[in-house]
């Protein structure tokens, strides 16, 4: 085998060593870092908000508030040990605004658009997990007070 031959092998087994420390460095530094929710709410609306994840015999409370606010949170989650979907409740009307989470991924963040609209909540939200992410809109109507 010529010495150039073996040079070009050896960096190009260096260059591909290198891309794989990188690539696992980076999927280690994103399973580090702590989830948060952003809520953003045009005003003040005294409903109790929570975000809870459903697993398959158990659920667990992510984040609660009993009113909805402009905030940013830390989302207190636990060790994914199975596969779970995440549900948003806003005064008991729950909405899953992510249907899979595998355990394989993780939750980085929650994003929450709160629009109080006379007797309805529109709210837009996105969430992003290590692997990907999923949004859309939950509508909520509640009954006007006599």
């Amino acid at each position: 085998m010529s010495k150039k031959l073996k040079i070009t092998l050896t960096c190009s087994v260096l260059i591909l060593l290198f891309l794989i420390w990188g690539s696992l460095s980076y999927l280690k530094s994103l399973d580090n870092q702590v989830p948060m929710i952003n809520i953003q709410a045009n005003k003040t609306i005294p409903k109790k908000l929570s975000i809870e994840q459903h697993f398959l015999y158990d659920k667990s409370t992510l984040f609660e508030s009993d009113q909805i606010t402009n905030k940013q949170s830390e989302i207190h989650s636990r060790k994914n040990n199975g596969e779970s979907s995440i549900v948003l409740v806003i005064d008991g009307v729950e909405e899953t605004i992510l249907g899979y989470l595998d355990t394989s991924d993780s939750l980085a963040k929650i994003t929450l658009n709160v629009f109080d609209e006379n007797s309805d909540l529109v709210v837009d939200y996105e969430v992003h997990t290590v692997f990907g992410e999923e949004s859309g809109t939950m509508q909520v109507a509640f009954a006007q007070p006599k």
